[in-house]
């Protein structure tokens, strides 16, 4: 027996209008917007100023929602990958993914860093996911368990979000060329033989 009341509706345009607002943040952060405003979201949303701190008392509430929103997408787009072959294949099939999963949420995680120093819960997440990447890597080279922890440090370093955005966006270089370069890289830390 379903005992859930029926939602009224004025409980109803409530939930939209709050989807309205999460739904802008992510708009906003993903046009490149790094730090939205209230007043940016608001126009974004199509309400008024009032309605956004109705419905989050603050601005740090809105980025703990946009983090929570796309948490599922950030996963799946780091999950999967061809993770078989030569250590070599291997190599160029993470670089490969991983740089895919960086183009599509950069602005989200540069978005996330700008706002750790007032969102604790950011930081963590953050954190959070530096550390299932690690894990991940595991899987995609297993021979890192068997090396020791400055190697597996630097292999993380590597491949992660930092690297590539400095390649790609501070040193402006092409995606090709990032590839090489994390490639070229993890190839001298591994011992890979040409």
């Amino acid at each position: 027996m379903n005992t859930d009341k029926p939602k009224d509706g004025r409980t109803l345009r409530s939930e939209r209008s709050q989807q309205k607002i999460v739904d802008a943040i992510v708009e906003l952060v993903e046009a490149g917007t790094l730090v939205p405003t209230a007043e940016q979201v608001a126009r974004q949303a199509g309400v008024g100023i009032r309605t956004v701190f109705r419905h989050f008392n603050e601005m740090n509430d809105l980025y703990v929602r946009l983090d929570e929103r796309v948490k599922d997408d950030y996963e799946q787009w780091f999950a999967g990958g061809n993770r078989e072959g030569t250590l070599d294949q291997r190599i160029t099939n993470l670089v490969s993914h991983f740089g895919r999963a960086f183009e599509k949420t950069t602005n989200l995680q540069m978005s996330v860093q700008a706002q750790f120093w007032r969102v604790e819960s950011l930081q963590k997440n953050y954190e959070g996911n530096v550390q299932k990447l690690r894990k991940s890597l595991m899987h995609w080279l297993p021979e890192l368990r068997s090396m020791p922890i400055d190697k597996v440090d630097a292999v993380c370093v590597a491949v992660s979000f930092e690297a590539w955005y400095r390649l790609r966006v501070v040193q402006k270089r092409s995606i090709p060329a990032t590839h090489a370069a994390i490639e070229a890289l993890l190839r001298g830390l591994l011992a890979v033989r040409d």
